[in-house]
């Protein structure tokens, strides 16, 4: 059975589309390094960091955070330490990723400041998708995103 009121919705595909994407959650990003600027190290520092980060999304995975299907045998305790761990250590990485790009880091740390894990791991979920796609666009698809640079 299909669900006629479900609205697709495409992931934005330039930095001002990506502000307004999910009702606006990202509307006062500050301005970073689009991936079409990146240089050889930040494409390579990018790579490790979506790789730290794709490891933490794939433990809350076989701990249950998405999907609510706990694993037989753990006890909740150990569970939610786990998924308190892997949140931290995601938001962690990406932190320093997405600092280490900001066109203004102090625009950067009053951004993120005061925001609770859970808030900042949507929040770099949804910009880690969108430089990886970025960044995966051959230099014949690219178009360029309009930054304060």
């Amino acid at each position: 059975m299909v669900d006629e009121n479900v609205e697709n919705v495409d992931f934005p595909q330039s930095w001002d589309d990506l502000k307004a994407y999910d009702d606006g959650l990202l509307a006062d990003v500050p301005d970073m390094v689009q991936a079409e600027d990146f240089s050889p190290a930040q494409t390579a520092m990018f790579t490790v960091t979506s790789t730290r980060l794709d490891a933490r999304l794939d433990a809350l995975r076989k701990l249950g955070f998405f999907n609510g299907r706990r694993p037989k045998g753990k006890p909740d305790d150990e569970v939610n330490d786990g998924v308190a761990v892997q949140l931290a250590e995601f938001v962690g990485y990406a932190d320093t990723w997405f600092e280490s790009i900001a066109v203004d880091v102090d625009a950067y740390h009053a951004w993120v400041k005061g925001r609770d894990v859970v808030s900042l791991f949507v929040i770099f979920t949804t910009l880690e998708r969108f430089y990886g796609e970025q960044l995966g666009k051959s230099s014949g698809s690219k178009k360029r995103s309009k930054t304060a640079e």
